[in-house]
């Protein structure tokens, strides 16, 4: 199972507009992923890391080592960011106040923010499960994470660092929550420097884990019909969801990027719940858009490629 059903709403874009629900049943579903999903979730969070390593030197022939780099949405965890600061300079934004120690200020903030219900949702995880996470996280890397990300409450939509000031930008199972995800990757190529690269992950609404409602159980596992998001929508997500399709991203990447690639790979496992007739009731979408759960989108900067320079323009004066 990939991250995005384990924590869905792992970071802030993904609580934006979505209900809300009670601190009891929140603090539930943290427990029971915790106690049932730790070790897999570190296996899944190291995957991860090691495929974004892989995928970006394989691709494109860049180490990722000594480089300016940038998550958007890293969530209170941050394991990718986390592993990626020991060798880089990381930088990771979020809509939330990144509690990544306990300082009253950080927590003050937090509150002013959040307001009381997140900010205790937030303290009790850190309090009760972060601890083992990192640690067994730090065993899995074989080392300890000593060296920590930079982190900014900042919205991709609206980025604040200079033109062309990273190496490498990546985001993990956040974009299906971003609200203008046109303006969020015109913002990545104008911080990306001339070559810098991007990997995304995205998970895709028509999936059968796109209604981020299966809170990291097998759908066969669950009361919930198989895509039921698509269908009768009785189970809702307590997250914001964009909705976007696949043809969507594909439109608005290479809107922006002539060096762009979808590496689209179908979630099999769940081929035998597609019966003839949900294939039937879901006819507008296709059986690839049914069974594709993830995409990765990456590409490249080129130098032959300007900002938009009415986006550049806007970000200077704001107006």
């Amino acid at each position: 199972m990939d991250k995005a059903i384990l924590f869905g709403d792992a970071c802030t874009y993904a609580l934006r507009k979505g209900p809300r629900l009670s601190l009891f049943s929140e603090f539930k579903k943290l427990h029971w992923m915790y106690r049932n999903r730790m070790d897999a979730l570190i296996e899944e969070d190291y995957t991860c890391y090691e495929g974004i390593m892989a995928n970006v030197e394989d691709t494109f022939g860049i180490d990722l080592t000594e480089k300016q780099i940038l998550e958007i949405g890293c969530g209170q965890l941050y394991p990718q960011a986390h592993a990626l600061a020991q060798k880089n300079e990381v930088h990771g934004i979020d809509l939330d106040i990144v509690l990544y120690n306990w300082s009253p200020i950080l927590i003050a903030k937090l509150l002013l923010n959040n307001g009381i219900k997140r900010t205790l949702k937030t303290t009790i995880r850190k309090l009760l499960f972060d601890g083992e996470y990192k640690s067994k996280l730090s065993k899995r890397y074989g080392g300890d994470l000593v060296k920590k990300p930079q982190f900014y409450r900042m919205n991709g939509e609206d980025l604040t660092f200079d033109d062309d000031y990273f190496d490498f930008i990546f985001s993990v199972t956040v974009f299906e929550h971003i609200e203008d995800v046109d303006k969020c990757v015109s913002e990545i190529k104008r911080v990306l420097k001339p070559d810098g690269v991007f990997s995304i992950d995205i998970n895709l609404f028509t999936g059968i884990t796109g209604g981020h409602n299966l809170y990291g159980k097998h759908p066969a596992e669950t009361q919930i019909p198989p895509w039921d998001h698509l269908r009768q929508g009785l189970y809702p997500t307590n997250v914001y969801l964009n909705k976007l399709l696949l043809d969507d991203y594909k439109r608005i990447f290479r809107k922006h990027f002539s060096e762009v690639q979808f590496i689209e790979n179908e979630s099999t496992q769940f081929k035998d719940l597609l019966t003839d007739e949900i294939r039937q009731e879901l006819s507008d979408y296709s059986e690839h858009e049914l069974l594709l759960d993830m995409v990765t989108v990456q590409g490249k900067k080129t130098v032959a490629e300007p900002v938009d320079q009415q986006q550049l323009e806007f970000h200077k004066t704001g107006i």
